[in-house]
């Protein structure tokens, strides 16, 4: 039954972890200007803070790997990670300051995000070399401590297991150490082009399948994502759901640790793209992760399916 191999997974992710406070306007200014928030909410958020409390929320066991400063603020967003079910047992604690982003959530769902850069808290590859993470189904990462993920990427491909990149925005993602470490990888759009330096989607999955042996794979909003089919040499296009989006924050996050957790019940990457992609339609309906739902009535459709 397809719920209870869900239950039974373990994904671990590595990355980001960030306090969100989301401020609703109806919308994005593109001048100076005063706007004023219908609402304020705060969540946290962060690639890797995202994606585990997605796989939690999906019905799966969800373990985050990564650095928040000693202070209120990542004292708190322990507490929601691990209210929400998430094992926050391998997140460093260091001196300086969370990871903070301030958020305009538009109308239509579009978002402007002011973050801190990624200094402060700092996770080195020591850390994870001296812990015991290898005992998951999968491991997801992001590029914000990318040694540590070089490593653990390694250790997952190396033994079998999905070891999957979020290729999002970030400075690393300008050399190829972390996309050839991966057994899958996911651009975002934005993520894709600064890779590729190459800004037509179909080409540049072209160009940096070419520079890794990785499945290789974008998202593009609400035109769902794309994979590379290297065997018939040809891109997939997986459709987003056809839905009337509230809030895209974090919808990326949200596809990567749907798109990890189908990999790690056994489903190929297309299959895995088709789950993700309706549990990222469903997220963006409502604001944070209030509509991401355990969902083994879609795992069992797609078990059910032919496709590959």
């Amino acid at each position: 039954m397809a719920g209870l191999r869900i239950n039974s997974r373990t994904v671990y992710c590595l990355g980001g972890i960030v306090s969100d406070v989301v401020y609703c306007v109806s919308e994005i200014p593109n001048r100076p200007t005063k706007v004023f928030a219908s609402q304020v909410f705060q969540t946290v958020g962060g690639i890797a803070g995202n994606a585990a409390r997605t796989i939690s929320k999906l019905g799966a066991n969800a373990r985050v790997i990564g650095a928040v400063g000693n202070d209120l603020v990542g004292k708190s967003m322990l507490k929601i990670l691990a209210d929400e079910g998430v094992n926050v047992g391998a997140v460093k604690r260091t001196k300086g300051s969370s990871g903070q982003a301030v958020v305009l959530l538009s109308g239509d769902g579009e978002r402007l995000i002011v973050a801190t850069a990624p200094v402060g808290p700092k996770l080195a590859v020591e850390d994870v070399c001296r812990g015991d993470y290898e005992d998951a189904d999968a491991i997801l990462t992001d590029w914000r401590w990318s040694e540590a993920a070089e490593y653990l990427l390694n250790v997952y491909r190396n033994a079998g297991k999905p070891a999957v990149l979020d290729a999002d925005v970030g400075t690393e993602l300008t050399g190829d150490r972390l996309v050839r470490a991966a057994s899958h990888v996911v651009f975002s759009r934005d993520g894709l082009a600064k890779f590729t330096d190459e800004p037509n989607l179909y080409a540049a999955l072209f160009q940096a399948a070419k520079r890794t042996t990785a499945m290789v794979g974008v998202t593009d909003g609400a035109k769902g994502c794309y994979i590379l089919d290297r065997k018939a040499n040809e891109i997939v296009s997986i459709p987003a759901l056809p839905v009337v989006a509230v809030d895209t924050l974090g919808a990326g996050d949200v596809f990567h640790g749907a798109f990890t957790l189908a990999l790690a019940v056994g489903f190929s990457a297309r299959k895995s793209a088709l789950y993700a992609c309706e549990v990222a339609g469903n997220k963006v309906q409502g604001y944070g992760l209030s509509k991401v739902m355990s969902s083994e009535g879609a795992m069992a459709e797609l078990e059910s399916q032919n496709a590959t």
